[in-house]
């Protein structure tokens, strides 16, 4: 049975390059804040339009060590 459905909204990740953000979802917060599903593509990236994606780090995390002593 379907009990909820989400649309897509649009997210700039930077650059210009927008994807369709499903997740996270306010209104189905069972599902973590750090835990994404975007939906993009096909894309046509023009010319001196870099062809490597980076994903940046989640502002909270920036200069955080995750593991270690």
């Amino acid at each position: 049975m379907i009990e909820q459905i989400i649309d897509k909204r649009a997210h700039d990740l930077g650059g210009g390059f927008e994807v369709g953000r499903v997740l996270p979802f306010r209104a189905r917060r069972m599902i973590g804040p750090y835990i994404f599903f975007d939906h993009m593509g096909p894309v046509d990236l023009g010319a001196g339009i870099p062809r490597e994606l980076d994903v940046r780090p989640h502002p909270p995390h920036k200069n955080r060590r995750l593991a270690g002593p």
